[in-house]
């Protein structure tokens, strides 16, 4: 059996930048519950409640990173590179659900507005703001990865809810508005939500297998026909194992006397087309020859 990976926690990397965002929203999310029922700001408390679901979300990203880099075995033959998938999708999830809650809290608000004590709402949203904004940063430059995007969707969006309170906590403190902080709630909920959505949408298309949106199929048949002796290619089957690894099965026919040299050129010549064309990574092709060409060229269940 093949061994696993050191655990490694560099800075750098992608799972020390977590390791270190989970530390940074643990401290913040005790300030932010504990100043928030002090101070009365629902917009401060919600801020908390999304660090809490970036502490978990951080806490479930760093597992499924170090998961996914395990070897494949005769149990998982394509690895574990999925469970990143699940974890973006089981986090955007949560991310939802937690942005329905504050839109409700926020209307109830609405409905019964308190006064807010902005002298211990403002220092402790100033202090999420700049820990909210740093975790993002680091995050940043790995959001290529659907499951690393989650987590700095999770941050991102509570430097901006932070951003809002601060603004909010300045303008109830000139203004004496205090309607303005379940506003604030409302509109840093709506777009979090939309941007889960995303994420749950896209993660949701790959677990289910789609074909990758920016892949026509009659795009790739196309240009497999272009090779010296394919006569067609049916049973295309394209879809992504995780959001980097692309892979394509199919049926490929050839034409009659074709030797098994000319079958092996031909298949090189079909991955490459795939590889350089479409970003497909991994191919399995079965060809056949025969003469049943009324065939559709691909067909649909």
């Amino acid at each position: 059996m093949e061994k696993e990976h050191d655990h490694n926690y560099e800075i750098g990397s992608a799972s020390g930048r977590v390791l270190v965002s989970i530390f940074m929203n643990i401290l913040i999310t005790v300030l932010e519950i504990i100043f928030g029922i002090l101070s009365r700001s629902l917009s401060l408390i919600s801020d908390s409640m999304h660090n809490l679901s970036d502490t978990l979300s951080g806490i479930f990203t760093l597992w499924t990173l170090r998961l996914s880099e395990r070897k494949h075995n005769e149990r998982f033959t394509f690895g574990y590179r999925r469970s990143q998938i699940i974890a973006a999708f089981v986090n955007s999830s949560v991310l939802l659900v937690i942005a329905a809650l504050l839109i409700r809290e926020a209307i109830l608000r609405f409905l019964s507005v308190e006064v807010i004590n902005v002298s211990l709402m403002l220092p402790v949203a100033v202090v999420g703001l700049i820990a909210n904004s740093i975790s993002a940063i680091l995050l940043h430059s790995h959001a290529h990865s659907l499951n690393v995007r989650s987590t700095y969707l999770h941050l991102l969006s509570d430097a901006l809810s932070s951003v809002a309170v601060v603004l909010g906590a300045v303008f109830m403190w000139i203004f004496k508005i205090y309607w303005i902080d379940p506003l604030l709630t409302i509109l840093i909920a709506i777009y979090t939500g939309y941007k889960a959505f995303e994420i749950v949408k896209e993660s949701t298309l790959i677990l289910l297998e789609a074909t990758p949106s920016d892949i026509d199929l009659r795009d790739v048949e196309k240009n497999v026909l272009t090779i010296p002796g394919v006569v067609n290619i049916h049973h295309i089957h394209v879809w992504r194992l995780d959001d980097e690894k692309t892979l394509l099965e199919a049926h490929v026919n050839v034409l009659p006397n074709t030797s098994v040299d000319e079958t092996k050129n031909i298949r090189l010549e079909i991955e490459k087309i795939l590889k350089e064309k479409f970003g497909i990574d991994h191919t399995n092709i079965q060809f056949e020859c025969n003469e049943h060409l009324e065939d559709k060229l691909i067909k649909e269940n």
